[in-house]
C-alpha cells in the first residue's frame, strides 16, 4: 500500500479450484470490510475488478454492496469461463481445459456490462474498460460506453507493441475531428 496509487481487487478469478469468486453478497461484503478497515493509507483509492459474466441484476447489488464501502472504481472485465459463443468445439475446448478466456470473444459482452455498469455507478466512479479492445475503433466504443481509462491484454499479443500508440493517435485525430478537447467528451457518443 505504501507505493500504490490505487489498489485493485479482483473478485473474480475464473482459476480457482472450486469456482468460487467474491462475487456473491456475503463474501463481498466481508471481503470489502476487511480490505477498508486494514488500510493504513485512507486516501488511497480502491477499486473493484468485475467478471464478464456477470448478469446486470447481480452487477447492480455489487456496486451497491461497493459503494456502500466507498469503492472509488471498477475494472470491467476479468476473464470469463463463459465458452459458448465460441466457434472451437467442445472437445477441442474439453483438451485446452479450465481458466480464462481474455481478448476479441469478450468485447461484445464487456462493453454491454460497461454501460451498464456506468448507468449503476454514476458519474463520478472511474471505470477501466477491459477486454477485446484490439483497435482504436473498440477503444472508442469503450470510452463512449462509460469507461475513463482502458487496459490492453491480448491485443498486444496479437497486434503488437505499437497498439497503444496507434489506438492513441487514432484517439486524437477523432477527437480533432470533433473538436473534443478530452476524452470526457466520449461519454454518451452512442
Amino acid at each position: 500500500e505504501e507505493k500504490a496509487d490505487y489498489i485493485m481487487v479482483n473478485i473474480s478469478c475464473p482459476n480457482t479450484a472450486e469456482g468460487i469468486t467474491f462475487e456473491q453478497q456475503e463474501p463481498l461484503t466481508d471481503l470489502l470490510q476487511g480490505i477498508m478497515s486494514a488500510r493504513k493509507r485512507p486516501n488511497i483509492p480502491v477499486m473493484v475488478k468485475f467478471s464478464p459474466d456477470l448478469d446486470v441484476g447481480l452487477l447492480e447489488s455489487l456496486v451497491g454492496i461497493c459503494t456502500s464501502y466507498g469503492i472509488q472504481g471498477f475494472a470491467l472485465s476479468n476473464t470469463s469461463t463463459n465458452r459458448n459463443e465460441l466457434h472451437t468445439s467442445r472437445s477441442k475446448l474439453d483438451d485446452i481445459g479450465r481458466g480464462g478466456l481474455s481478448g476479441l470473444p469478450l468485447r461484445d459482452r464487456a462493453l454491454k456490462l460497461t454501460r451498464s455498469l456506468r448507468q449503476l455507478a454514476g458519474k463520478e466512479p472511474v471505470i477501466i474498460g477491459i477486454g477485446g479492445i484490439e483497435s482504436a475503433p473498440n477503444a472508442i466504443e469503450r470510452l463512449a460506453g462509460g469507461a475513463n481509462l482502458l487496459q490492453i491484454y491480448t491485443g498486444l499479443i496479437y497486434e503488437g507493441p505499437s497498439l497503444p500508440g496507434v489506438i492513441n493517435r487514432e484517439l486524437v485525430k477523432f477527437m480533432d475531428n470533433r473538436s473534443m478537447e478530452n476524452i470526457t467528451g466520449f461519454s454518451g457518443l452512442w
